[in-house]
């Protein structure tokens, strides 16, 4: 069975979640956020949807900036659906990340799922594979023992 359909994103995401305000003004979170000791390549606007550096530097505010965004229905991920899903959702809208968000009529983001995230539920089955078949696994693969 496909690993992904075996894992849900609240198994997968991360949960330590920075966010930007909707309200910030836009030099201030270029500065903060996507400055020098940026953490991330994009972040969640509290209410609203994810924002990245070049989407903010083709708006005024950051309000302008959740509308350029907002061209097309807000992309987002539920805990409790499936890996494969997320998966799906990051591949047809051309997304790195997603917001996860507790449930579609609130939007309260609870974390964010990223493509790096849902290669963890193929890696813990490489894992299982390989200590099941005593080291065997590595080397069927393809990949050269260390």
């Amino acid at each position: 069975m496909d690993p992904l359909e075996r894992h849900h994103v609240d198994e997968v995401m991360t949960r330590d979640v920075h966010t930007i305000d909707v309200a910030a003004p836009l030099a201030d979170t270029l500065a903060t956020v996507f400055g020098p000791q940026q953490a991330h390549r994009a972040f969640p606007v509290v209410r609203d949807g994810m924002l990245d550096r070049a989407t903010l530097a083709q708006a005024a505010t950051v309000a302008d900036a959740l509308a350029i965004e907002a061209a097309e229905a807000p992309a987002f991920a539920l805990p409790g659906k499936t890996c494969r899903l997320a998966a799906t959702r990051l591949a047809v809208r051309e997304l790195e990340r997603l917001p996860v968000v507790a449930d579609a009529k609130s939007m309260k983001v609870i974390g964010i799922v990223s493509r790096s995230d849902l290669v963890k539920p193929a890696r813990a089955h490489f894992d299982e594979e390989h200590r099941n078949i005593g080291g065997r696994g590595f080397a069927a693969c393809g990949a050269r023992r260390p």
